[in-house]
């Protein structure tokens, strides 16, 4: 019998509810009072006061907390009228006319919501978003909404994974780690031990990859129930993910047509819009793009080694 692989015991979670469950740990959370602007209800959040980077950082910048990421509580919602924002723009005052565009708003949007407390956060990031479409704000601000909620769903199916430094470092991992838990002894570890896989090709935007270790797992009969339902449901946040990386996209790319935003930010933004294409698997013209940027002189200097990367993953 071969031993078992301690690079992959090294990051095995213990058991696979953990895959879900590690981003949702306690954290450093303070109540704080806020008053709604739109219809005066007194709301209680609670706000991150407290946060570290040890699980590393994505390629489109996603970085992670040991314990619960601080992002599932950035956006506060009313539970009266589910009028949302993020933590600094929440309590500023609106006009009667907003507040009044506002409520029509959300009157519609939410028929047959559940009570606010219960909603997951990518469904409060998506209030904001619409909410700050009434208030006018940039598309730029809005596809930071819409991203941070993808990374929301993400949270859930990555789990903590320390010490992950963006795509290259997790394709390095994926390749040592690749036929090492199929020599893991017992069944069920081995089974465990290819989600640790898809957790890994996921955050590293490996979606090829990242699907065929999905697929695989039904080939490891019997799978018990509680891995069928695991894979079920990274299956479902993975489609939530791609909803709002899609919608990220096109915010994105309006902001680049409406001009948003310094040289710098337009640079990142061209950047984000390649690798969450990638992500999506929309890889036409992608290598072109990042091409254009590697050679650009004005790309500032701490964002040539995220392109460098990306270009390296594109030849995949």
């Amino acid at each position: 019998m071969r031993r078992f692989p301690r690079a992959l015991a090294r990051l095995l979670l213990p058991t696979a509810a953990l895959v879900v469950a590690a981003a949702v740990q306690a954290a450093s959370l303070i109540p704080e009072n806020y008053t709604c602007p739109v219809d005066g209800t007194a709301v209680e959040a609670l706000i991150p006061v407290a946060t570290n980077a040890l699980g590393g950082t994505d390629s489109d910048f996603c970085q992670y907390a040991k314990g619960s990421q601080a992002r599932e509580n950035e956006v506060i919602t009313c539970p009266s009228c589910y009028y949302s924002a993020r933590l600094g723009r929440f309590g500023q005052p609106l006009t009667d006319t907003q507040r009044e565009k506002l409520l029509a708003m959300l009157g519609t949007a939410t028929a047959g919501f559940p009570a606010a407390e219960r909603l997951e956060p990518w469904d409060r990031y998506q209030l904001a978003v619409l909410c700050a479409g009434v208030l006018d704000e940039s598309a730029l601000e809005r596809a930071h909404l819409l991203h941070t909620a993808a990374w929301t769903a993400r949270d859930r199916v990555v789990g903590f994974l320390p010490g992950i430094d963006g795509p290259l470092d997790v394709r390095m991992k994926l390749d040592e780690l690749d036929e090492q838990w199929l020599s893991i002894p017992d069944l069920l570890t081995q089974q465990r031990g290819l989600f640790l896989l898809i957790q890994l090709a996921h955050r590293g935007g490996f979606t090829v990859r990242r699907d065929a270790y999905l697929d695989r797992l039904g080939d490891l009969a019997p799978v018990p129930a509680e891995l069928t339902e695991l894979q079920a449901q990274t299956r479902e946040l993975i489609t939530i993910e791609d909803r709002f990386l899609g919608k990220a996209i096109l915010h994105y790319e309006a902001a680049l047509k409406a001009d948003e935003g310094t040289p710098e930010d337009k640079l990142q933004v061209r950047y984000l819009i390649v690798d969450l294409k990638r992500r999506l698997g929309e890889t036409q013209g992608l290598r072109e793009e990042i091409n254009l940027l590697v050679t650009d002189a004005n790309v500032p200097e701490d964002l040539h080694p995220a392109i460098k990367s990306m270009k390296e993953c594109l030849t995949e």
